[in-house]
């Protein structure tokens, strides 16, 4: 199954219609369903020193949805591929773009073996991370703590590049895409 996973993926050229397939790919397949829930908060620094803690609800926070940065929810299941979304350790093969297959749900970590990359076969376990963003519309940085994964079984095009695919599915519902169109 896992071969099979790593030969095919659908890709759409934008973050929310990703996010929708995965969910609805994983509805389909058969166990129990895990969410991780993030712990989202704000820095406070020089660069958005007029913001204080109060100022957005964590509702608010745990709302925010960002190109290449994990959900607050993120819904797993056994058995499930994921792709990891940050850089964690070059040597161990946990770059950004790496697709790995869901071995254990932890309360602590996630178990994931390697099926692209330099690692193939190899078994790594994920902490959860504090990632930072900095949220230029709202001109605060966001701090989110939650594994730095997503589901794969649809990427963003952009997110495909590196990957080796020999079954590619295309879902494109957006009618245009113009100069400025954020697609990862």
């Amino acid at each position: 199954m896992s071969t099979y996973l790593v030969e095919r993926a659908i890709l759409a050229p934008h973050n929310d219609t990703v996010a929708a397939i995965n969910n609805y790919v994983l509805g389909l397949f058969p166990g129990e369903e895990v969410s991780y829930f993030s712990s989202d908060s704000l820095e406070i620094d020089a660069k958005n020193q007029h913001v204080e803690e109060g100022d957005y609800t964590v509702e608010f926070l745990n709302s925010l949805k960002i190109g290449n940065f994990p959900e607050h929810e993120l819904k797993l299941k056994l058995g499930c591929p994921v792709i990891l979304l940050r850089n964690l350790d070059q040597s161990t093969g946990l770059c950004n773009g790496t697709r790995m297959i869901v071995k254990r749900l932890g309360k602590w970590f996630i178990e994931v073996q390697i099926l692209t990359g330099t690692h193939v076969g190899d078994t790594v376990f994920l902490p959860r991370l504090s990632l930072l963003v900095h949220y230029k519309s709202l001109n605060f940085t966001l701090v989110r703590r939650q594994y730095p994964i997503a589901l794969s079984y649809a990427m963003t095009i952009n997110k495909s590049q590196g990957q080796t695919l020999n079954h590619v599915g295309i879902c494109y519902v957006s009618s245009y895409i113009g100069k400025g169109t954020q697609d990862s």
